[in-house]
């Protein structure tokens, strides 16, 4: 993997991230304000981070390990 596809596969994640954040805050504003509802948006956004962040660490890893194998 280059450095250029390892920028486009973050870009990548970036964008799913942004575009489930859209959704749940879209979704949550169609929805009577109370607790429950308040803690089920902010763990969904807790989870879309958490897949993002283990995105970017797999994206990362593998770019790594490409360049140590040929180091």
């Amino acid at each position: 993997m280059k450095l250029k596809e390892l920028e486009e596969k973050l870009d990548e994640s970036l964008e799913a991230y942004r575009k489930e954040t859209i959704f749940t805050v879209d979704t949550f504003n169609q929805k009577e304000y109370s607790e429950d509802a308040i803690k089920e948006t902010l763990e969904q956004i807790g989870r879309q981070t958490f897949y993002t962040f283990y995105e970017f660490k797999k994206h990362i890893i593998e770019y790594l390990s490409e360049i140590e194998r040929k180091g």
